[in-house]
């Protein structure tokens, strides 16, 4: 984790912005805040878990152009989900941080719309607790110890970008995550702000 959030700093240092071609806006750096859902599916050690949607409360976006046409987009999330229980689901809490980087390659429709194509890497901390089965009548059957995970993934994404003014835009993001490390994988849907600078 450590390692990540190091290539993360240095990205966003060593890269500065490029100037666009003549014509364009020269304001090549972005950041946001996004909020959004993620779909959480679970790999427990114990057995079987439900996959769910939820909130994803907190992303903060950072992203800047390499070249004409291609920038990286990096972000720091944050969500909790709670996985219901059953006789063959086991029950938890769980709370995820996150730090991902995706290159991107731009597509434009429209003056003032674009959307990016993107794949690229995350790593996670993931912490599982109250971990538990129940029997059909909803009493305790089994209690599990809390563990905690750290994780890795591979992500391929979509973003829809608007301009709103000069400096301000509205997005839109679709990713999906593989899991190659760690237990935790799935979807996600993000709605960002932007502030172009």
């Amino acid at each position: 984790m450590k390692n990540a959030c190091l290539l993360v700093v240095i990205l966003c240092i060593s890269f500065p912005a490029f100037g666009a071609a003549l014509g364009q806006p020269k304001r090549t750096s972005m950041i946001g805040y996004a909020i959004g859902a993620t779909q959480v599916s679970v790999d427990d050690p114990r057995g079987d878990t439900e996959t769910v949607w939820a909130l994803q409360p907190a992303t903060l976006i950072y992203t800047a152009r390499l070249m004409s046409g291609v920038r990286y987009w990096s972000e720091l999330y944050y969500y909790t989900a709670n996985l219901g229980a059953a006789m063959d689901r086991i029950g938890q809490d769980v709370e995820q941080f996150g730090l991902q980087v995706s290159l991107q390659k731009s597509l434009p429709v429209s003056p003032g719309w674009v959307t990016w194509f993107g794949a690229g890497i995350g790593v996670s901390q993931t912490n599982y607790t109250t971990r538990y089965t129940i029997d059909n009548e909803g009493y305790l059957l089994a209690r599990y110890p809390d563990r905690s995970d750290t994780g890795a993934a591979l992500l391929l994404n979509f973003v829809s970008e608007w301009s709103l003014s000069r400096n301000w835009s509205l997005g839109v993001k679709l990713e999906q995550a593989v899991a190659v490390a760690g237990d935790t994988e799935g979807s996600r849907g993000l709605l960002a702000l932007f502030y172009r600078y």
